[in-house]
């Protein structure tokens, strides 16, 4: 009597495991309600992370402070920077210049001194990147200009903070 039941719950545990396995390939998700997909996708989003899967390949950070672990999954990232403020300012520089050599008749120079001012700004501007750790101390701290890369790794429990500019981040 002991066997037919141990096979018994053998035979329905495999068939179990066997249907889970359909359920979760033929799992159609227009069937889903926006509050089930939305709850889907954060059982799926919460899983990844406590695996150490990135969402996505690159991520895109303007300036700020990232917790490692919530806003971005520990790894080792390359790190690009996309813009500087310095760059910004240059172009409005530029373009304060170019404005005013338009509007001057007397070719003072006001617009070519706009002009050399929006040069030195991108020259000088470089993107601020930080690692901090416990109480907001400093691990790493480094600058980079527009194109500028490096290699970073991030660990759970620090924060990324990213000043003067823009930067992307692309799993290793």
């Amino acid at each position: 009597m002991k066997k037919i039941v141990y096979c018994f719950v053998i035979f329905i545990a495999s068939i179990l495991i066997t249907c889970s396995t359909v359920l979760a390939e033929d799992l159609d998700l227009t069937l889903m309600s926006d509050e089930e997909l939305k709850q889907l996708y954060e059982k799926v989003r919460t899983e990844m992370n406590h695996r150490g899967l990135p969402l996505s390949k690159e991520i895109t950070l303007r300036e700020g402070k990232f917790i490692v672990g919530e806003d971005i999954v520990s790894g080792t990232y390359t790190i690009t920077c996309l813009e500087t403020t310095g760059e910004t300012l240059s172009d409005m520089y530029s373009s304060l210049g170019n404005a005013l050599d338009s509007l001057d008749e007397e070719d003072s120079g006001t617009g070519d001194l706009m002009n050399m001012l929006g040069g030195i700004m991108e020259e000088a501007g470089r993107t601020k990147v930080q690692v901090l750790g416990d109480y907001g101390s400093v691990l790493k701290s480094f600058e980079l200009k527009k194109g500028e890369s490096a290699t970073i790794t991030l660990e759970e429990h620090t924060a990324i903070e990213v000043s003067d500019g823009v930067v992307s981040l692309e799993t290793v």
